[in-house]
């Protein structure tokens, strides 16, 4: 059986003056003007082809002893046109069709081949032509991409019959129980969105009324959608709430005609979505619902353990960090009551012992809105490890607080720079040392009640 992988290719020309010498610089021409040379790179490619080519292509380099070398007898290197456009195409003859994970295997294998192996020799090779010489690039840095035969027709909104990466065997059964599942899932994301504690209120979906609707439509679209292919199933099914992946790509105008597009670029962009969105767990790990309710519990205690130790402070303290109190005060309210979590902020939050700590930070940053501070700071979270001292709960597995009565504390080690609250906590101790004789106030009581 057959199967294509199409990509772009990138063509230089440089050109002659009148008196036969060539220009300063070359013309990067466009996929469309390409075209006018596809016989002269074809031809090119064929001569370039090394004796070991012949009998597997691009296979006879393929060194690991695993299941893609098993399946792909052979890799050929041609170029084709498709909508007006010059396409690189390798096609792979496959003693059965790729599981996901070896096309991607397969696909970076390629990716090598055109950018330092077999690829970079052959853009070194000229290709003349009347205007002057041709150079050819299988490779550019942030350009590259590699379809499947259905992404391809995808995206160029064009028809081509399916292959063996993208259709299954009927006889089977396989795809009908693969889309299944993507319903279930669907559906259970759904059910799950739906029980979120923070949706119960009237008041609160009032506000999240735009994404309901993103969900209840991906819901809706990924049920009713026949244009599925095995390979995007199987994409979906990597993450825990595909649904919500497909929600990102909706408004209250989209319809189902949009599908294909979205699926286009979820497909595109799948590697980056793996550092955002939570794969699909083990269903022994617990519930995206259990863990946002530990998350609650934590700060819950963070905050409490925090309250506690500031009313243990004097009045001019207090004052002092009133501007404190107030953004700790105002993260712990939307966090609790509001705000609608993201898997990964969950579990990157429960890395902490101290969360409320790190989003407060967040919220000190000079951020507008409370729910910036958020994103803020769990939009970046390899910069929130690195470089604060924040001490990291000793296992993210149960709820971990500090002693009853004890404040949160801060490790800072190798010289991190300590965290904003760190430095505040730090200066109100100094304060508690020059007045020990203000501790007890007579409006010690009014300011607790307040707190």
């Amino acid at each position: 059986m057959q199967a294509k992988l199409y990509s772009p290719v990138f063509v230089d020309l440089w050109e002659r003056d009148e008196y036969g010498s060539f220009e300063n610089e070359s013309t990067e021409l466009s996929q469309h003007e390409a075209t006018e040379y596809v016989d002269k790179i074809r031809n090119a490619m064929k001569f370039y082809a090394q004796p070991e080519d012949t009998e597997r292509g691009f296979m006879g380099y393929y060194r690991d002893a695993d299941s893609v070398n098993e399946k792909v007898r052979s890799l050929s290197l041609d170029v084709e046109i498709h909508g007006d456009k010059l396409w690189a195409v390798a096609t792979l003859d496959l003693t059965e069709p790729l599981t996901p994970e070896e096309l991607e295997t397969l696909r970076d294998y390629i990716t090598g081949q055109y950018s330092d192996g077999w690829g970079e020799g052959f853009e070194q090779q000229e290709i003349k032509v009347e205007d002057g010489d041709l150079y050819v690039h299988l490779w550019k840095r942030d350009k590259l991409f590699i379809d499947t035969q259905e992404q391809f027709a995808q995206r160029l909104g064009i028809s081509l019959p399916p292959d063996a990466l993208s259709q299954q065997d009927a006889d089977d059964g396989s795809f009908a129980e693969l889309r299944q599942r993507l319903i279930d899932r669907a559906q259970q994301n759904w059910d799950d969105f739906r029980n979120v504690p923070l949706l119960t209120t009237s008041e609160n979906i009032y506000h999240q009324a735009i994404k309901v609707v993103a969900r209840r439509d991906a819901n809706i679209f990924m049920k009713d959608y026949d244009g599925f292919t095995v390979e995007q199933i199987n994409c979906l099914l990597q993450f825990a709430d595909p649904v919500d992946l497909v929600a990102g790509y909706l408004d209250p105008q989209s319809d189902i005609e949009d599908m294909p597009g979205i699926l286009a670029n979820i497909m595109d962009e799948q590697e980056n979505f793996k550092q955002h969105y939570a794969l699909a767990a083990d269903p022994s790990a617990p519930s995206l619902g259990e863990l946002e309710q530990r998350l609650r519990n934590r700060i819950e205690e963070n905050f409490s353990i925090y309250k506690r130790d500031m009313l243990d402070s004097g009045k001019d303290e207090l004052f002092n960090s009133a501007s404190e109190i107030a953004a700790v005060s105002e993260i712990y309210e939307y966090m609790t009551q509001t705000h609608i979590f993201k898997e990964t902020e969950v579990d990157f939050l429960l890395k902490f012992q101290n969360p409320l700590e790190v989003l407060s930070d967040g919220r000190n940053a000079g951020l507008y809105d409370v729910s910036d501070a958020v994103d803020w700071v769990c939009g970046d979270q390899e910069r929130i490890l690195n470089q604060r001292g924040y001490e990291l709960a000793p296992d993210e597995s149960v709820p971990v607080s500090a002693a009853p009565g004890q404040p949160p504390r801060m490790t800072v080690a190798n010289g991190e720079k300590p965290s904003v609250m760190a430095l505040i906590r730090q200066s109100q101790q100094n304060v508690r040392e020059h007045s020990a004789a203000h501790k007890d106030t007579p409006d010690r009581k009014k300011l607790e009640s307040e707190l």
